[in-house]
């Protein structure tokens, strides 16, 4: 059997992940709050713009004319390797935040925008499109994010400090590489259909 200081040790990492999304989630929903009050202000011109663009893509997608590997694995994999990449440097602590927070804003503005050019099929169009991305990109950048930020603090330390600092783990970063993934190839797989199926029931 455990003993509870044991059972402390190995739940701290879990404390620290949970409060990292936390904080990361708060970020991501203040960008969100912004990219809605600023998706009110697109003219019912750009509105019109937008809702011919957004069915002629649709109407491509639902077709089955295949996606590309490269688009799809760049929408994918632009945040988090973003992410990854300014954890090395030391403004990274302040622009890793405004990464999420951006992430949040452009999801909000685009769901609103797509929401009032074509009503209710537009909202149901952006989460095929945006939505199935996030339930696989989200929960890893959440972690990346908070992962950066205790790199740039142990980069921060004295060496002395340092040797006796806990470095986060490398294994999860396979593990988001997996899933993510995981996230391209059912995109991939299922948007189209989705597409199809929202096109002949909302359009």
């Amino acid at each position: 059997m455990k003993s509870p200081r044991r059972l402390m040790f190995m739940m701290h990492p879990l404390k620290r992940i949970r409060a990292d999304n936390l904080f990361f989630g708060a970020v991501f929903l203040f960008g969100a709050v912004l990219g809605y009050i600023a998706g009110a202000l697109v003219s019912d011109n750009q509105h019109v713009e937008l809702s011919d663009y957004l069915l002629s893509y649709s109407r491509v997608a639902s077709a089955g004319y295949p996606a590309s590997a490269t688009g799809v694995a760049f929408a994918y994999f632009r945040l988090p390797v973003a992410v990854c990449l300014v954890s090395f440097a030391a403004f990274g602590i302040w622009l890793i935040p405004v990464l999420v927070a951006g992430q949040g804003f452009l999801l909000a503005f685009s769901i609103r925008c797509f929401t009032e050019a074509l009503g209710r099929g537009g909202a149901l169009l952006s989460l095929v499109s945006m939505g199935i991305r996030c339930l696989f990109v989200l929960p890893c950048v959440f972690y990346l994010s908070g992962r950066g930020l205790k790199e740039i603090m142990y980069r921060r330390k004295d060496l002395h400090v340092r040797e006796r600092a806990e470095r986060p783990p490398v294994y999860p970063l396979l593990i988001c590489f997996v899933v993510l993934l995981i996230g391209c190839i059912l995109d991939a797989t299922f948007s189209p259909r989705l597409f199809t199926l929202i096109l002949n029931h909302h359009f």
